[in-house]
């Protein structure tokens, strides 16, 4: 993913425009969800906004436009995805965390949880419970979801059970 592709930033998700290879790559790194549309040459990933910061902040991979036409820069995304989302600092860190751990990161509300992740095996399934508990640093830190750099101030715990 070495080459960066231009999105859209629309309500509280991220749309990117993909062409079949970029298609078949974005399926097989399982980033996203495929939008049905009845263009032929393009289709359309649909990106939360964890999903879209990480591609753009660690992948460098996208960039991402808003209503003005104008690329977003970090600090301008951040202020975006967590004015629509109190808790984005939080999900974020538990998102960018999981995917540098090789999990593959999706949208868990059908099963009542923030995310639904599962290992990347070839094939094969495993049956595992993860649950991670983040919390913050520091005592004096209310200013610590304000800026993408205070990220840091959050620690994440994690406990794998497997069976």
């Amino acid at each position: 993913m070495a080459r960066a592709y231009s999105c859209c930033l629309v309500g509280s998700s991220v749309l990117l425009a993909a062409h079949e290879e970029q298609t078949e790559l974005f399926n097989h790194a399982c980033f996203g969800r495929l939008v049905i549309t009845t263009q032929k040459n393009k289709q359309w990933f649909q990106l939360c906004h964890e999903e879209a910061f990480y591609l753009f902040t660690v992948m460098k991979c996208i960039k991402i436009v808003g209503q003005n036409s104008c690329v977003k820069n970090k600090e301008e995304l951040w202020d975006y995805m967590s004015s629509k989302r109190v808790n984005f600092p939080v999900l974020y860190k538990a998102y960018s965390h999981l995917r540098t751990k090789n999990w593959v990161v999706r949208a868990g509300s059908q099963y009542g949880v923030d995310f639904h992740c599962t290992l990347h095996l070839s094939g094969s399934v495993a049956k595992t419970l993860l649950v991670l508990h983040i919390s913050r640093n520091c005592n004096d830190c209310d200013g610590a979801s304000s800026s993408p750099w205070n990220i840091n101030y959050y620690s994440v715990e994690e406990r794998i059970v497997a069976r």
